[in-house]
């Protein structure tokens, strides 16, 4: 792939930095302009609020530019300081410890309305987006396009229009339904403008990485393998009948070279798994295991055991090349495959289903890897413990359920450490927490405004009272939601939308009187605190959802079969 000075990417970033006044411009201009030429057709209390919006958003749009504008800025310098080398971290101190707030619904609209707004830009400007991305990751020298190096994402946008509305003299019910209406027109005018940087960028004789391995933007949901399978999950007995009874060469009568013991065969490949570097290539991991698949099944004892070795085989290789998962987990993980195999030869039992515990203990071990950073210290010491575990269990001639159930409770105990390590740690955002909630119940608070009211006491003179009682209120959190938020339990996982993006949050501690909940933020020290009204607004937007342990060999079942004709 032909490599770029150094500079290159930085004169893109300048020059698009440089366009941003007039793509500002421009936005705000389809935004009035879609308002007043929408009016006449609107009910009566919406056409009273585009009528305030249209008199007081004009004279403020000039600040309004300049902060989206500084907003784009600020961000994107942020973004390619922390992707500019071991030394970018500390260019900005971390800011000092605030006093913890409990987001309300209020503060919960605001993230609704941006995640409305990241989505139809991704929804009017896929392709643009898609096209971006090539040029941005040659410009990044990742000719695989591994990762989106576009600085000038969806979700960039979609904050700084956020922190613009927010200079309307209005509520805040106001500022989120003129963000609302700000959305289409934004992502129409990105779509040209993202148009435009990657034709300029053909210009300047920049060649697009490869669209074959081209990811998807950040946040964009494809269907996962066992969603889209037509029917009900496969079961491993319905894997296993597929697989071949015999294959050329194997079980022959008049074979000349005696067969080696076939638990000498399955102490090789362990020997061999255990022998390859954390950094193999997926490759070469596959071709090792392939050559050890044809051993194994040229010295199966019978052709159900050939078929067994032939299934399982299929499956992890399934497994192992699922790009969900990540090259260091995949590493470990290929050591459990001669461990399995002794259990499945002996043991059919755990083919029963996909909750054996053998099956459970690499779901988890996965999981607990993933939700670390990678290459942290953390998930080093989690793929560590996995792999003692698996090295013991390889140790064992004759595996059983109850070994690999010794393993599950050795991942949960050291989970269950890490959690209450973390809950220490947050112990003075915990006590913030109770001591809001507690004010919150003594005053019998239900829930705090919503919505579009009431007003600030500056805004008072800005907005007619009679107005304000006659705007609609946003439709509250739907019943299954808030049954969902009652199931929730500390220690679980959580991917949000909060504070403008998609993060993975774990629930510390829900307050007393069950209305507050605190979250700590990825693996930080960071905290988040949400009342129970705000979260279940989340889950009915579709802006909250808890972390599974996914059964990765359900998901290889159907990849299997679809392998061999049958979906």
């Amino acid at each position: 792939m032909k490599s770029y000075p150094d500079n290159a990417r930085q004169q893109f970033v300048d020059d698009e930095l440089m366009r941003l006044p007039m793509v500002a411009d421009q936005v705000f201009d389809a935004t009035w302009r879609g308002l007043q030429d929408g009016l006449p057709g609107l009910a009566m209390h919406d056409r009273a609020v585009v009528a305030e919006l249209l008199q007081v958003g004009p004279p403020s749009r000039s600040r309004m530019v300049e902060r989206f504008v500084g907003s784009v800025r600020t961000q994107v310098r942020a973004a390619l300081a922390q992707r500019g080398g071991p030394a970018a971290p500390a260019a900005a101190a971390a800011p000092p410890r605030n006093t913890l707030s409990l987001l309300d619904e209020e503060e919960i609209a605001a993230d609704v309305e941006t995640s409305h707004a990241i989505q139809a830009i991704k929804s009017v400007a896929e392709h643009e987006l898609r096209e971006l991305a090539t040029y941005t990751s040659a410009l990044a020298g990742d000719p695989d396009v591994s990762r989106d190096h576009n600085l000038f994402s969806a979700e960039t946008f979609a904050r700084a229009m956020w922190d613009a509305v927010q200079l309307l003299p209005l509520a805040k019910g106001y500022q989120a339904r003129l963000m609302r209406h700000a959305s289409t027109p934004l992502a129409q005018v990105l779509r040209k403008v993202y148009a435009g940087a990657c034709a300029r960028l053909e210009s300047q004789g920049v060649e697009p990485a490869f669209h074959r391995t081209l990811i998807l933007p950040s946040g964009t949901r494809t269907a996962r393998p066992s969603e889209s399978w037509l029917g009900g999950s496969p079961t491993l007995q319905q894997i296993r009948a597929t697989m071949p009874m015999a294959l050329e060469g194997a079980l022959r009568a008049d074979q000349v070279t005696p067969a080696v013991p076939l638990e000498r065969v399955i102490a090789d490949t362990d020997q061999a798994l255990r022998a390859l570097p954390a950094d193999t290539p997926p490759t070469v991991r596959a071709q090792l295991l392939e050559s050890q698949r044809v051993r194994l099944v040229q010295n199966a004892r019978t052709p159900v055991d050939q078929q067994l070795i032939e299934m399982l085989s299929r499956l992890f290789e399934a497994m192992l090349s699922d790009p969900r998962v990540a090259r260091d987990i995949r590493s470990v993980l290929a050591r459990l495959q001669p461990s399995a195999l002794r259990l499945v030869l002996r043991d059919e039992t755990a083919l029963d289903d996909y909750t054996h515990p053998v099956w459970r203990f690499m779901d988890l071990a996965a999981h607990m890897a993933a939700l670390q950073p990678e290459g942290s210290a953390d998930r080093d010491a989690v793929l560590s413990l996995a792999e003692q575990l698996i090295d013991a269990m390889a140790r064992e001639p004759v595996p059983d359920a109850q070994l690999y159930r010794r393993g599950l409770d050795r991942l949960l105990a050291d989970d269950k450490t890490r959690f209450d390590a973390r809950v220490r740690r947050a112990s003075a955002d915990v006590e913030d927490m109770q001591r809001i909630e507690d004010r919150l119940e003594a005053e019998s608070i239900s829930h705090l405004p919503t919505g579009m009211g009431p007003l600030d006491e500056g805004q008072l003179d800005t907005v007619p009272a009679d107005l304000l009682d006659s705007l609609p209120e946003p439709s509250g959190p739907r019943p299954e939601s808030g049954e969902w938020v009652r199931q929730r339990r500390p220690g679980e996982w959580l991917r949000l939308f909060v504070g403008g993006q998609w993060q993975r949050a774990q629930l510390l501690c829900i307050g007393r009187h069950g209305d507050a909940l605190l979250f700590g933020v990825g693996q930080t020290d960071d905290t988040v605190a949400l009342r129970r009204r705000a979260l279940a607004r989340l889950h009915s937007e579709g802006l909250a959802s808890a972390l599974r342990v996914r059964s990765m060999l359900r998901s290889a079942a159907v990849q299997v079969l679809r392998n061999n004709g049958q979906g």
